[in-house]
């Protein structure tokens, strides 16, 4: 949980809005691009209780399927026993119809008078059509056992209990979906030889957690900001490491999807900007007074690593409204080291590696659509602060793939410019 809560080491109250609809657009469409590895829908008798009722189709997506959700009703899914249909004589059919609605001693009883190879068949059955999907007991139990403390120990922050932050996010499909994506992502990391069995099942849970999210479409308030804000960071740390780990190998197909990956990353920036002040009443509100408090840049950055940077870019040949993009988004990367200094030098922690990609301006990120080479160049160092943690699962060697990528497609003559991120991913 707390590596949603990153926002907090960095939150400069942004204009409110009042909605989040850039977020919902950029979860849209990111929707839409894994369209082609959804599910298929089946067919079955195994809807639920209201989609029987109305006597229309489910999709049987539990625990609430699509239908109660846009019509916002409550979904229930029946006994698998009871809506079984019969597999054997009609007389054993009966008899588990009975059976299954009978006191527990009655049902002991004649359970112990069964033969073995009559309860072998039936826990055959059973497993069948267990509502229980073990592969997701596993993703939830590495979820809390190892992917979130694999992040809380990389955060110096006020904590909150597991306990405290499922609570907020049981009424929030969208947010448990994307959680159990993460896990599946984290492990796809760490075992190779199921590497792509759980990336498409990151890629498929990510997926519906997306398309929840849509129908949902929650608005901001003191019941959803919250979740929305666990939502929104976890999103947006799954896609960067989507970004760096699973990489495109050409220059133009990796930046798109890097450019998406910031748009992700600023839907966190709208949702703050709309539930600000219902966040400082909320479970997370130690974390938001600590970082208004800490945290927040009261003045300039005081470090040097991008001094240089600053100079260059002002004899560059740019426009002013480009060149303060730039300027901007060179500043919070300052400031982000220099955080990162006052607690271990050189090893950024996950909280400020993912604090830039909040920060930038909008701006900033259209340089990087029309591949401007000094909105490239700052990339590269932000490339070379990823290097500098390798060890992250998150990160990998995407740090170092970033920096080569960018120094490549710009030439020797951008040299003098890069030297900063040449030089950390050279002195390996």
């Amino acid at each position: 949980v707390t590596a949603a809560l990153f926002l907090w080491q960095v939150y400069s109250p942004p204009e409110a809005t009042g909605h989040i609809d850039s977020f919902k657009r950029a979860s849209l469409l990111q929707t839409r691009r894994h369209e082609m590895v959804r599910r298929t829908h089946k067919k079955s008798r195994g809807g639920c209780v209201e989609c029987k009722r109305r006597h229309i189709k489910c999709d049987e997506n539990k625990p609430v399927c699509s239908n109660c959700i846009s019509s916002e009703r409550s979904c229930d899914f029946a006994s698998p026993i009871l809506i079984a249909r019969p597999r054997h004589s009609s007389r054993s059919s009966s008899r588990v119809s009975r059976e299954s609605l009978l006191p527990d001693d009655v049902h002991d009883s004649q359970e112990s008078s069964q033969s073995p190879r009559e309860r072998q068949q039936y826990s055959q059955e059973e497993a069948k059509t267990s509502p229980v999907d073990m592969e997701h007991v596993r993703l939830f139990y590495h979820l809390c056992t190892e992917t979130f403390d694999s992040l809380q120990a990389e955060i110096d922050a006020p904590g909150v209990s597991l306990q405290d932050a499922f609570k907020e996010v049981l009424n929030a499909p969208y947010v448990l979906n994307e959680l159990l994506a993460l896990a599946a992502l984290h492990l796809s990391t760490l075992n190779s030889d199921q590497k792509s069995i759980y990336h498409r099942q990151a890629t498929e849970l990510q997926t519906h957690a997306l398309s929840i999210f849509n129908q949902m479409a929650p608005e901001v308030n003191a019941e959803t900001c919250v979740p929305l804000m666990i939502f929104s960071s976890v999103l947006g740390m799954h896609e960067m490491c989507e970004t760096l780990f699973f990489r495109e190998p050409t220059f133009e197909h990796f930046l798109d999807n890097f450019i998406r990956s910031l748009c992700l990353n600023q839907g966190v920036r709208a949702v703050t900007g709309s539930s600000w002040c219902f966040l400082k009443e909320s479970i997370l509100g130690p974390m938001c007074k600590q970082g208004e408090k800490t945290v927040t840049p009261t003045g300039p950055p005081s470090g040097k690593t991008c001094s240089r940077l600053l100079e260059l870019l002002t004899t560059a040949n740019l426009d002013q409204e480009h060149k303060n993009s730039c300027e901007q988004a060179i500043l919070a990367l300052q400031s982000v080291l220099d955080e990162s200094d006052r607690q271990v030098p050189w090893k950024p922690n996950v909280t400020s590696i993912r604090a830039w990609p909040v920060m930038v301006c909008k701006g900033y990120i259209d340089l990087l659509r029309m591949r401007e080479p000094h909105g490239l160049v700052v990339l590269a160092h932000y490339g070379a602060l990823i290097h500098l943690r390798r060890d992250l699962w998150i990160c990998g060697d995407g740090g170092h793939f970033l920096v080569r990528l960018i120094c490549d497609h710009l030439g020797n003559q951008w040299s003098d410019w890069l030297r900063w991120p040449i030089e950390v991913i050279s002195g390996e």
